[in-house]
């Protein structure tokens, strides 16, 4: 009997959602629009182009369906504008609900579309390259879960989320009852059981409230997919009265009969009461930190802070009469992170991530779609007049971090969405010892972005035109919080040595003297 009662939770599981922060990049998400758009207009024409040849309501071609997810996506389309696009953009709950249409509806359209043999040979090959690049069930459940995620870690109350009023912002719309059973699956899918929980008992109170909207909510499939969550978090009291539940609704359910019956098993082997349920905290280390300084829970001590100190740097080089003109903050003093606050001027700022946009559009869906799940970086090159990048690089190395003379490397813009980012990769070039590396604010946000890093308990703020450098020993510890509603704009420039590696083989970085 536990064996078959094993199969029933495990049939809940499915692979995890393998993106990055890449997916919901404002590119990436622009580029779905786009997307959306350009397969309204493509439907619109093979549609169009059916009824002048066939009699009216005479069904071919099975475009029937094509017809009615066209409707529903130009009438959303239709209603939004140049103007206000990149709010729909975005929007935490927009992404959610396009990914769910590109997913759920025009996986099947396109494939009749193509089938349909009304559509001329470049029109099957354009819709075959838009197909690549349609979402799937994983990206889905990701996306399902970083809204999980943004919303446990800013304790955004459940009602903004579902109604869609986020940051003073309004969803195109609300959450359905089925959209919360999306999310909740997600959770139980990436093992945050807690999550599932909270989504699947908001909405089951909102169906027995009698707030049903048209969707096909089934009670019996959310509230197993309940007990089962309960029972991943070890609280076999609450899944055996859930289970009753679903028996009271739908007696002859032999799954959750077995499943009540092994419940209340293990509640009898059960030594003590759990109390409340509360919300667990992660068992990685480190992403525990992470959340916690993202949500603001977690800082420095008064004794930490009192360590810190702002200074005034000489530039590289200046001599010893010069008066120090370069103001920095710093942060921690081993590993070395420090913030030169108003680094660089607005229009320096705004000029930068316009060329990083600018060139992840290119290479993701400007000429054709690719890159299917988007770029969340790229390395840039400044071909401007004003030479907007090489200015700040300069203006970056004059400042007197290292005694080693630093070698020219790439500039990247980075893009943060609602997807946490962790940076992962240590790497060297041509050759050289990497110092540290700077990373400058490009926008600011209203809400997440922050630049944390878990073991210092340190956390950064952004602010536009600010720079934070970090050296390379922190490297692998730096994460950036997921932005709520908006979108960051960062420049990421690394510090390299230019003679290469020495004998010692950790580089020193020179740190401010107490005075």
């Amino acid at each position: 009997m536990i064996g078959k009662v094993v199969c029933v939770f495990v049939c809940y599981i499915c692979l995890c959602g393998v993106l990055g922060g890449e997916f919901t990049s404002y590119v990436n998400v622009e580029k779905l629009y786009t997307l959306e758009d350009e397969l309204i207009s493509i439907a619109d024409v093979v549609i169009r182009e059916e009824r002048h040849h066939h009699p009216e309501g005479e069904k071919v071609h099975g475009l029937e369906k094509v017809a009615r997810v066209m409707e529903e996506g130009k009438e959303i389309h239709n209603q939004i504008t140049l103007k206000n696009i990149s709010q729909f953009i975005v929007h935490p709950v927009n992404i959610f609900h396009l990914t769910k249409r590109l997913v759920r509806e025009w996986h099947d359209a396109t494939m009749t579309l193509r089938d349909s043999k009304t559509c001329s040979k470049g029109m099957s090959v354009k819709i075959q390259n838009i197909e690549d690049n349609i979402p799937n069930e994983e990206d889905l459940s990701s996306v399902a879960h970083a809204l999980v995620k943004l919303q446990s870690i800013y304790d955004i109350p459940l009602d903004n989320i579902i109604s869609g009023n986020i940051s003073d912002m309004q969803a195109q719309a609300p959450l359905s009852l089925d959209d919360m059973f999306i999310l909740a699956r997600a959770a139980y899918d990436h093992a945050d059981y807690y999550g599932s929980v909270v989504w699947l008992r908001e909405a089951l109170d909102r169906f027995e409230k009698g707030k049903q909207d048209g969707t096909t909510f089934n009670v019996s499939r959310v509230s197993s997919l309940l007990g089962s969550s309960y029972y991943m978090l070890n609280r076999p009291k609450e899944a055996v009265d859930v289970f009753d539940k679903v028996l009271k609704l739908d007696p002859d359910n032999k799954s959750a009969e077995r499943n009540s019956k092994f419940m209340s098993e293990k509640l009898k082997s059960q030594k003590q009461d759990h109390g409340p349920l509360r919300k667990p905290l992660p068992k990685d280390k480190k992403t525990r930190l992470i959340e916690q300084l993202c949500s603001g829970k977690l800082q420095k001590t008064p004794n930490q802070q009192s360590k810190l100190r702002c200074f005034y740097l000489k530039t590289r080089d200046a001599n010893i009469f010069s008066k120090p003109e370069i103001k920095g903050e710093v942060m921690n003093w081993d590993p070395f992170v420090i913030v030169f606050h108003n680094f660089t001027d607005r229009r320096t700022s705004v000029a930068i991530y316009w060329i990083g946009y600018d060139k992840m559009k290119d290479d993701t869906y400007k000429y054709s779609y690719q890159n299917r799940y988007g770029l969340q970086s790229v390395q840039v090159q400044d071909h401007t007049v004003w030479q907007w990048i090489p200015r700040l690089q300069e203006r970056l190395e004059e400042i007197h971090l290292s005694d080693f003379t630093p070698a020219r490397a790439t500039f990247k813009v980075r893009n943060i969405g609602m997807e946490l980012f962790q940076e992962k990769d240590k790497f060297e070039y041509m050759n050289k010892a990497r110092i540290g590396t700077f990373l400058t604010f490009l926008t600011d946000v209203k809400t997440g972005g922050d630049v944390v890093f878990p073991f210092l308990k340190t956390i950064i703020k952004p602010n536009q035109g600010s720079t934070v450098f970090w050296e390379s020993k922190a490297h692998n510890q730096v994460s950036i919080c997921p932005v709520v509603g908006d979108t960051e704009w960062v420049g990421e420039y690394p510090l390299y040595n230019q003679i290469g590696e020495p004998f010692c083989s950790v580089y020193p970085v020179r740190k401010p003297k107490l005075a």
